[in-house]
């Protein structure tokens, strides 16, 4: 495929007249669906949208490369549209846009060459300004085919001598990738340095660095959004700097980098870095929490399908097993349970580790496993002894996916302040502190903070509101029981793990138990029930709204359909995490509707966990999971409404 493939006239619009970001992206949108390659329109226009909350795509000069890259295109297209008399775009020099190039990529393309060559193109300021004179679209496309024709048949030249060395990438490895390259090169040219550029795009690394070019360089370029390995520049001149940096001055990054100017990398030999920071704050932050969530979404699906898995096994082959251990009474339900509960236990230790990495890099993450432990299990000291949720139950309780968070964070932050602060130290001692100093001091003094001052607090909570929940007493009016059933049931959506659903949870095994003698409790059973709804009406909104979820999210359809059905709540951790405001609300209404059903309907279960495997020893067991669905087409109806509100809206498209 060559660039003159890309060029649909139908796709064009040289005069076009819009006065918004929205406005501007809705033309383009328009004009690329009219190529017949968007597979769903809705997508696409969502995946444009979440790639330009990233990062802008408006590179200055008057140009802008929107893009997007999924599974709904079918193959890869190009829209260009003209403003003449420009655009605001939030471009990176805050001046208005004339020139729109909007890209869509397949997954899994195979033609990013094409894309990446149309990219470093548009860097070229004489092709731009020739591309805002064209009088019509034909006279466009033979400006673009032509100097596409003419960058081909240029010698490519090794890179020999390197001074600077660089690597460019961008979340997508689409456009900024490249068109960074391409800047870094002609501003090299001019300058009379001698640069290489790697770039890691959505096709792989291309020219990759040799170690006798890294060893031979006087200074690194990292120009990237995106995680790459910088450990091989140990040693180096280092600049770190966002991928839209690179394209709006490269000059001055090639003067410091080539000078030296720039801060020496201390990263050990086998230590992998994250590249630049985040334009800010806030960018970073929700890059970091990302980080945790995507190594956390394997442990969630796995401890949902073995303990699928074991509770199968215990009904099938042990069907008057007793109903207090169910899902351990046979060999393979042992096997598969025990491994499904490793599973559980590390998701909150995984999510807090791998935030704190994203932030610190490799130091961060023993700090981030440990603390994320500790936090998940609650320990602190309780009578003058070290209590956990594995040893002391009833008192103790686990922060949950909040204080997961929480000690993902700061393990990250006391990383980075022991490296600030022990900066200037001897050079001989930079191994040592990277896999001895600060994965030591800095487990040591997050777990402070969570075992005296975090977990404590957690701890209180739990004991407070189990204090309280003893208070409740059912059976003596069917209102007062829907309503405490509703409360019951909704207190587990409340935090899904952490103290306040821990406390409901352990209020209603302790009904399971009368004067010494095991019963079938409807407070277990209405409990269950909440616990069961968050995964379940999430999967729903899955299944009938998928156009409300990112890609990634609706690879977890079936994970939370397992997950709900087991009664395992943590199921809902990955949206709630990302979208708490929606996830929670929608969640506490859909189980607190479920308990009060599942309390009319006078549901009593022998068994603290189980999900639907535990129907048939249920009381009105059919009538349990009518609850449930209630409950669950209950959240999912109110979470889409919720979701629908938030989602960006630029404009109908034409229909397909």
């Amino acid at each position: 495929m060559h660039l003159q493939d890309l060029l649909d006239p139908r796709a064009f619009d040289l005069d076009a007249h819009v006065s918004t970001k929205d406005e501007a992206l809705t033309r383009l949108l328009q004009l690329i669906c009219k190529t017949g390659c968007i597979a769903d329109a809705d997508a696409f226009r969502k995946n444009v949208l979440e790639r330009e909350a990233a990062t802008t795509t408006g590179v200055g000069g008057g140009l802008a490369i929107p893009h997007g890259r999924c599974a709904t295109v079918r193959r890869p297209a190009l829209a260009v549209m003209r403003v003449p008399g420009g655009c605001p775009f939030d471009a990176l020099d805050c001046q208005p846009v004339r020139l729109f190039f909007l890209i869509a990529v397949p997954d899994g393309a195979v033609h990013m060459q094409v894309l990446s060559s149309l990219a470093a193109l548009l860097m070229n300021k004489a092709l731009v300004a020739a591309l805002l004179q064209a009088p019509d679209t034909r006279t466009f496309c033979t400006l673009l085919i032509q100097a596409d024709a003419a960058a081909n048949a240029q010698p490519l030249q090794k890179a020999r001598g390197v001074q600077v060395a660089a690597v460019t990438a961008c979340p997508l490895g689409v456009a900024h990738t490249y068109m960074a390259a391409q800047a870094l090169r002609d501003a090299a040219e001019k300058l009379g340095i001698a640069v290489k550029v790697e770039t890691h795009g959505a096709d792989g690394i291309r020219d990759p660095l040799t170690k006798a070019e890294i060893a031979g360089c006087s200074g690194v370029i990292a120009a990237a959004d995106r995680a790459v390995d910088l450990s091989r520049f140990a040693g180096k001149p280092l600049l770190q700097v966002p991928v839209s940096e690179a394209i709006r001055a490269p000059e001055k990054l090639l003067t410091a980098a080539a000078g030296g100017n720039a801060p020496v990398c201390s990263a050990a030999p086998e230590t992998t870095c994250t590249a630049a920071a985040p334009q800010n704050f806030w960018h970073r932050a929700y890059n970091s929490l990302m980080n945790g969530v995507s190594h956390m979404l394997p442990f969630v699906i796995c401890s949902g399908i073995f303990t699928a898995l074991a509770f199968l096994f215990d009904s099938l082959l042990a069907p008057g097993s007793a109903s207090q251990s169910f899902g351990t009474n046979t060999i393979p339900g042992s096997f598969c349970r025990a491994v499904g509960n490793i599973c559980l236990s590390l998701i909150l230790p995984i999510l807090s580790g791998y935030i704190a990495t994203a932030i610190a890099n490799r130091p961060g993450l023993l700090p981030g496993l440990v603390s994320g432990w500790l936090t998940a299990f609650g320990y602190c000291y309780k009578y003058g002894l070290l209590v956990s949720t594995q040893s002391f139950g009833t008192d103790v309780s686990g922060c949950g996916f909040f204080g997961a968070i929480v000690s993902g964070f700061l393990s990250g932050f006391i990383i980075l302040a022991l490296e600030k602060s022990t900066s200037r130290g001897i050079s001989l001692l930079n191994s040592m502190r990277s896999i001895l100093l600060y994965p030591i001091v800095g487990t040591l003094l997050v777990s402070l903070l969570m075992v005296f001052v975090l977990n404590p607090i957690f701890a209180d909570i739990n004991a407070w509101t189990s204090r309280q929940l003893g208070f409740l007493d059912t059976g003596k009016n069917q209102l007062l029981d829907c309503g405490i059933g509703a409360l019951l049931a909704g207190l587990m959506s409340v935090d899904l793990g952490g103290p306040v659903n821990k406390a409901a949870y352990l209020f209603a095994t302790a009904s399971l138990v009368v004067s010494g003698t095991a019963v079938s409790s409807s407070i277990m059973a209405t409990v269950m029930a909440g616990g069961m709804v968050p995964p379940l009406l999430i999967a729903l909104c899955l299944t009938f709204f998928p156009h409300l979820f990112t890609e990634q999210e609706q690879k977890l359809r079936l994970s939370c359909y397992v997950m709900g059905c087991c009664f395992l709540t943590e199921g809902a951790l990955p949206f709630a995490i990302t979208d708490a405001l929606r996830i929670l609300p929608a969640s506490i209404f859909g189980s607190a509707c479920a308990g009060a059903l599942s309390m009319l309907f006078h549901c009593k279960v022998p068994a603290p966990h189980g999900g639907i495997f535990v129907v048939p020893l249920m009381e009105n067991g059919a009538a349990f999971l009518l609850a449930v669905l209630a409950g669950s087409i209950c959240g999912m109806f109110l979470l889409a409404f919720l979701k629908k509100r938030r989602s960006p809206h630029i404009g109908s498209l034409p229909e397909k």
